[in-house]
């Protein structure tokens, strides 16, 4: 296999930074070099709402450098990301405009959910005690400059995660103007910090048993440093070693907190908050440990590149994530459990023998499955329009592991399970025209295997599909009159057969009662 050499960009809040990679063979990433700028973008976004023109062309000369030094090392491939400074930036289109023009390259501004996939990917190729400590309970979080996440692994699987607006930069661009008006400032940091916190935790958190809370990403390298030079070259603190230099930090002027972590007092300032958000989520989820791993963003990126282009195998499967945040999300909203598990069943056996002609993928598989689990979290607003407050619902969440994209076929596939399937022209959401036939797919499938449990009673069972001619037939056995069921099927193998060119009959074995 020929060796790749391939940078990932990150424009980040408080600095834009690259690593460039050699993919010499699977499994075998090495990094070549790490060069970074710090530049505190989000400082202009989280004050103003804009990102200034002086700092836009600061950003533009340093990635022109950035495409300098890419040459000198003959990168074949890059991925270059921006987060929540420029997503939230008024000027946003116009700046990422003019980086396209001015350097060549193209930044992709990624939304919160795909930002930490990508982490997460890197994360489970990086630590090697990730399997057992989400086995045991954790939080994964990741403190950055303008906000915080905080994903919980219970079982082994992903539960819940929530993203706090809980930033070191954002607080002290928020709190810095009343640092000279308080009697104690760091009671107001900590009284700030503490209620995003403590909501977070009895709203999602509390039902679960934190035992490592997994601190990850950019934002706490200084800190690291920090706390090596009490305890050198150890990553993992008990409740009690971490409170111990917790303390410690409030004995050091900034001036000596930049000298000791040898970085400047701009970021010297940052590292209390940043302890102090850790410390806080580690105390009021009862955790009794918490672990740093240095993984970044861009070695997100360098993992999304290689296993897409199959230069490495992921170290797991996040596709049962998905689905375990996917009913966590349905519980929350008090959907009918036993109803969308029995729908999941019929849909995997019908997809399952339509693979040869469908023209659909296991990934779209897992949108369906994820349609079907989220599909009546309306009815918890009103029954009045379930469909729409579905879709309003799957919009305004964040699934990790699923892209905008994804989101959004599937909401569509929600919003339209009962209404006429509009015509590309109106479909709103953005989407491709392959993606558009991909949801009318979808959205026939659903109808059909949910039409199939119109009663909610899970009548059928021993559900078997076979394709003979041009139809699609379903055969199934029931004691139970399925007389409704039929009604709504009826209805929905037009806009099946449109789609399909197949057309679906139920069959019905009857069988007794006993």
């Amino acid at each position: 296999m020929p060796v790749s050499t391939f940078a990932a960009i990150d424009v980040g809040s408080n600095e834009v930074s690259m690593k460039i990679f050699q993919i010499e063979k699977k499994n075998n990433i090495k990094q070549l070099t790490h060069i970074r700028h710090i530049m505190e973008l989000g400082s202009d976004t989280y004050a103003s709402g804009y990102i200034s023109n002086y700092l836009i062309n600061e950003l533009c000369d340093v990635l022109n450098g950035f495409t300098k030094v890419m040459a000198d090392f003959g990168v074949t491939a890059y991925s270059a990301y921006s987060t929540s400074s420029i997503r939230e930036a008024a000027n946003r289109h116009f700046l990422l405009d003019r980086i396209r023009v001015r350097t060549n390259l193209d930044v992709n501004m990624l939304g919160n959910a795909e930002q930490r996939y990508l982490l997460f990917q890197a994360i489970a190729i990086n630590e090697p005690d990730f399997n057992d400590i989400i086995n045991k309970g954790a939080l994964v979080v990741e403190v950055g400059s303008g906000s915080s996440q905080a994903t919980c692994f219970s079982g082994g699987l992903m539960q819940v995660s929530q993203n706090l607006r809980l930033g070191s930069i954002r607080i002290n661009e928020f709190l810095g103007n009343l640092e000279r008006t308080t009697d104690s400032y760091n009671d107001l940091l900590a009284e700030y910090i503490e209620g995003d916190i403590y909501t977070s935790y009895t709203n999602h958190f509390h039902e679960y048993t934190i035992n490592t809370i997994l601190a990850v990403g950019e934002g706490i390298r200084t800190l690291q440093k920090y706390i090596n030079s009490y305890y050198p070259d150890k990553s993992m603190l008990s409740s009690d070693e971490m409170n111990d230099v917790y303390k410690t930090l409030y004995t050091h002027s900034i001036n000596e907190l930049a000298h000791i972590t040898e970085t400047s007092e701009e970021q010297a300032h940052l590292i209390l908050p940043t302890a102090m958000i850790y410390k806080k989520i580690m105390d009021i989820n009862h955790a009794h440990f918490i672990k740093f791993n240095s993984t970044d963003l861009c070695d997100g990126m360098v993992a999304e590149y290689a296993i897409l282009k199959h230069k490495i195998k992921p170290s797991r499967d996040f596709s049962q994530d998905i689905i375990s945040a996917s009913k966590k999300l349905a519980y929350r909203y008090s959907s009918n459990i036993k109803h969308t598990a029995h729908v999941e069943k019929i849909a995997q056996k019908i997809f399952d023998g339509m693979k040869k002609i469908s023209g659909l993928s296991e990934r779209d598989l897992l949108l369906l499955r994820v349609a079907i689990i989220l599909h009546d979290c309306g009815a918890f607003v009103n029954f009045q329009e379930v469909s729409e407050n579905s879709y309003d619902i799957i919009r305004s969440s964040e699934i990790i592991g699923l892209s905008s994209r994804e989101s959004t076929i599937i909401a569509n596939i929600v919003r339209h399970h009962t209404y006429n399937f509009p015509p590309y022209s109106d479909m709103e959401g953005g989407l491709s025209e392959e993606d558009y036939i991909k949801t009318a797919k979808l959205t026939a499938l659903f109808r059909i295997c949910n039409d199939l449990d119109t009663s909610k009673k899970q009548k059928l069972s021993h559900i078997k599909i076979s394709l003979k001619n041009d139809k699609l037939i379903i055969n199934a056995e029931s004691f139970m009159d399925l007389a409704l069921e039929q009604a709504y099927f009826n209805q929905s193998t037009g806009f099946f057969e449109q789609t399909f060119g197949i057309k679906p009959v139920l069959k019905q074995r009857r069988i007794s009662n006993v």
